[in-house]
């Protein structure tokens, strides 16, 4: 199910509610994603809470930086 508002979406899972993201756009270039767990497109599991990233066994904790402590980048 996905929900949208003027400052974002939400993706949930229709089966058991499960939030699978939530986008909230903060700026003109910035996002904001509070929470989220899905499969990356290499079959790994990401988990995103309010504090931390974690892909299977690797965590990253506040900020606005990716897996390799570089500033997150989307695609254009």
């Amino acid at each position: 199910k996905l929900d949208r508002s003027d400052t974002g979406l939400t993706l949930t899972q229709n089966a058991n509610g499960k939030k699978i993201l939530e986008l909230r756009v903060t700026g003109e270039n910035t996002v904001e994603i509070p929470e989220g767990e899905f499969y990356t497109l290499m079959g790994h599991t990401l988990k995103i809470t309010p504090r931390e990233w974690t892909v299977e066994k690797t965590t990253i904790g506040d900020g606005e930086t990716d897996m390799k402590g570089k500033a997150v980048a989307l695609a254009t």
